[in-house]
């Protein structure tokens, strides 16, 4: 199972197999970037189409996408995507998944007070 199976099938829009091929070859780099890749309409299907078995990893990619990607909308439609789709795994797995929780939200705190600074410093006299 070569990467470029999975660049082919996210050249032709099958965002679901190229997911899932990234997954299976425990290429985290190509998993990142089939995920930035995912149009925001189909993040949903996408998240929904995720096997519970590599949910932890996918959630450990979204959190890292959130600690140092710019595309901030994009991997906040993950998590809520993530979130509605598999929830009572979540919530069957809490203990399991409580460090990758952590870690999302703990990026997620660090971009609300990035974006909640103080604008009176920027502001033109």
């Amino acid at each position: 199972l070569p990467p470029a199976a999975a660049r082919s099938a996210l050249a032709s829009g099958a965002h679901v197999r190229a997911l899932l091929l990234a997954l299976r070859l425990k290429d985290l780099p190509l998993v990142q970037a089939v995920m930035t890749s995912v149009p925001p309409v189909k993040v949903g299907e996408t998240a929904r189409a995720v096997p519970v078995f590599y949910l932890p990893r996918v959630l450990a990619e979204v959190a890292s996408g959130l600690e140092s990607s710019p595309h901030v909308e994009l991997w906040l439609r993950w998590v809520r995507a993530l979130g509605l789709a598999h929830t009572q795994t979540m919530q069957r797995r809490s203990r399991e998944l409580q460090p990758v929780f952590r870690r999302i939200t703990k990026a997620l705190t660090q971009l609300h007070e990035d974006m909640a600074g103080s604008p009176r410093g920027k502001v033109y006299s």
